[in-house]
């Protein structure tokens, strides 16, 4: 692969710049993704088979981010990202006899475009006669990324599966044009709050994660007949 990369940073102030970049990328099929042995997962309890027909994904990435670095260690961000995948790998539940399965299959192009927003700030007290609040460094951090996605499914698409195969079927069949990107969020957040004792030596972290519904596996049956899928 060739995979050209470019970023470009303006310092437009002493403590605060703004990043464009534009980059390829490409994500491999894991190992577990392409064996076509079957396995059960015990956190699930479901059956999975690979698909060795599986390829690399190929991704386009474009994105934009301000930074403002207000003290020491400490800043706030807003970025803006726009990802293309072309073939990007899916999960999909098949039919193996009375058994269902899960496999995976390589959609025919997605894209997730959102925005993503992060701040890092600490406080430290004046000695007001608490030793506990006023010997500590505290730490607010925080991060919250909205993403949108598509999956774009043309008529003439086609996948290869390991119960095809490896003989084009119409991808269709399996995804509908416009669902969301299997395993992407559009909301994700994360909060850590904490402190740092010098004079104890101690340190403690508090932390919080969101991730709205998501989808994690494709459902069975055929377009117009086709169940939900897992969420």
């Amino acid at each position: 692969y060739v995979l050209p990369s470019l970023t470009a940073t303006w310092n437009f102030a002493e403590n605060q710049q703004l990043r464009v970049g534009a980059s390829q990328t490409i994500g491999r099929p894991q190992f577990r993704e392409l064996a076509p042995q079957a396995y059960t997962d015990p956190e699930s309890n479901r059956t999975f088979i690979g698909n060795p027909y599986l390829v690399d994904t190929e991704i386009l990435n474009l994105d934009t981010r301000y930074e403002w670095f207000f003290a020491r260690q400490q800043y706030a961000t807003a970025g803006l990202f726009y990802k293309k995948l072309d073939k990007p790998v899916e999960a999909t539940i098949v039919d193996v006899g009375n058994q269902r399965q899960q496999s995976f299959l390589n959609a025919p192009e997605a894209t997730v475009y959102g925005a993503e927003f992060e701040v890092k700030k600490f406080f430290e007290f004046p000695d007001n006669g608490s030793s506990f609040v006023a010997n500590k460094r505290w730490l607010v951090q925080g991060n919250y990324t909205y993403a949108k996605s598509e999956v774009n499914v043309g008529a003439d698409d086609t996948v290869l599966t390991l119960g095809g195969g490896g003989q084009p079927e119409q991808a269709a069949f399996f995804i509908a044009d416009g669902s969301r990107l299997q395993g992407q969020s559009e909301h994700v957040a994360n909060l850590q709050l904490g402190w740092e004792d010098d004079t104890a030596r101690s340190q403690a972290t508090l932390i919080v994660n969101f991730v709205s519904e998501r989808i994690t596996a494709r459902g069975a049956g055929a377009a117009g007949a086709r169940e939900p899928d897992y969420v």
